[in-house]
Parts: structure tokens; C-alpha cells; sequence
């Protein structure tokens, strides 16, 4: 996980009506584990990052770059040189998605014959990251990592018998609707 997770221990403690400290411990843990669990599930993650970072991307084709999600276009270099959208359009085009708005840019195509055309690994420097952790990826967050914390009340996966034998913890499919629109494919990194 890169930063803060995504749930916060008071909103878990409110949805189990914790008052004490005791198991403060434990559902940090958990909020944790389900933070990592989300990152790896999604194949990105969500916080924002604190100040610009260089990274290397081998293009996809001569004009096509898929990056890691920038949340902000400011101070955005391509091999050292700032930004030109005359020639680079990032997108999704304006942050939507599906009419949504808020989504960051994870693509970075050449525009027309006058664009750059990469042809070997390419360093990007920007703020990665979202401007603003999704309603539904904390939501997700929060409901795994109340999965994960009752685990404890269920040793080697085994949550009790009912009349067809043995209750097993498993995936849940809520936290993976919530999820899937956020799932992205693999990003090549040089």
C-alpha cells in the first residue's frame, strides 16, 4: 500500500460499536490488509502521492504510453520536458470515464505526425495517483477489513456448521463489484 489506507480505524470502530482500545491493534491490521488487498486486486492505487516522482514506462506503440495513474497534469515531464498537449493528449480525456468525472490519467497518446513517436523506455515524472480516494474503493476497503477482522472468529477459514456441512469464509462478491470498475490491466514498467 502507498500511504494512507483507505478506511480509517474510527469508521471501522463505528461499524462494529467499538468503544475501548483493545483491539485497536487488530482492525488496524486488518484496515491494512484490506488497503494491500485492494491496491493489488485494482493493480493500482489510490492515495495521492506527496510531491512529483520520476518513473519509466516502455510505450505500448511508437505513440502509445500506458502510465501509472496521474492525478494532476501540473509539472508533468516527458523525458524531462514539460507537457505540450499540442502534441501528447493524456486521458481519459478531461478525467471521465463513462460520464463519470474524477478519474486520473493513465494514458499518454501522441497526437498525430507531429507527436513523439517513443521508441524505448520513457521517463515520466508527474503526481501519481488519484486527487481523491473513490466512494466505492473505501466502502470496499471498509467491508473487507471487517471480513478480515472477524476471521479471528473463525479459525482455518471455518465460520460454523449449518445443515449442508461446513461454513467457509470466502471472496466477497460485494467488495468485488464495488471493485471492478476500478481494475485496470497490467501497466509495463521499464
Amino acid at each position: 500500500m502507498y500511504g494512507e489506507p483507505y478506511a480509517s480505524l474510527a469508521e471501522m470502530k463505528d461499524r462494529f460499536d467499538i468503544v475501548d482500545d483493545d483491539d485497536d491493534d487488530k482492525l488496524e491490521r486488518a484496515i491494512t490488509a484490506a488497503s494491500t488487498g485492494v491496491d493489488r486486486y485494482c493493480r493500482r492505487q489510490f492515495n495521492r502521492g506527496a510531491a512529483p516522482e520520476e518513473r519509466e514506462y516502455d510505450p505500448i506503440f511508437p505513440g502509445l504510453l500506458f502510465v501509472d495513474d496521474i492525478h494532476d497534469l501540473d509539472g508533468l515531464l516527458i523525458d524531462g520536458a514539460p507537457l505540450d498537449t499540442a502534441a501528447v493528449r493524456p486521458e481519459p480525456i478531461g478525467g471521465l470515464r463513462d460520464g463519470v468525472p474524477g478519474w486520473p490519467y493513465w494514458k499518454l497518446r501522441s497526437r498525430g505526425r507531429t507527436g513523439p513517436r517513443w521508441s524505448g523506455p520513457v521517463r515520466v515524472t508527474a503526481w501519481w495517483g488519484w486527487a481523491a480516494v473513490p466512494a466505492p474503493v473505501r466502502e470496499a476497503t471498509a467491508i473487507a477489513a471487517s471480513e478480515i477482522f472477524k476471521t479471528k472468529d473463525a479459525p482455518f477459514g471455518v465460520a460454523g456448521w449449518n445443515d449442508f456441512g461446513i461454513i467457509t469464509v470466502r471472496e466477497n462478491p460485494q467488495v468485488k463489484g464495488l471493485l471492478n470498475p476500478y481494475r485496470r490491466k497490467g501497466v509495463r514498467i521499464a
